[in-house]
């Protein structure tokens, strides 16, 4: 479903190019996050993970909002 509502088919226009190089890091921090969560438990990264998740959907929303 991500890369549908991300890509819709379309290929990505230039201006785009900065979404992409977001999603990679927002993915990047995403996966350590997911590392630590199995190490230590989800409680000791929830505050991380809600902050995360809300600049990916505020990212998603400026995608779908510009297209």
């Amino acid at each position: 479903e991500f890369r549908r509502v991300l890509f819709r088919s379309e290929r990505l226009r230039r201006e785009h190019l900065d979404f992409v190089t977001q999603l990679k890091g927002i993915a990047r921090n995403l996966n350590q996050l997911t590392r630590l969560a199995h190490a230590k438990g989800f409680s000791s990264v929830a505050s991380r993970h809600a902050a995360i998740m809300a600049c990916l959907e505020a990212l998603l929303k400026q995608i779908r909002d510009d297209r």
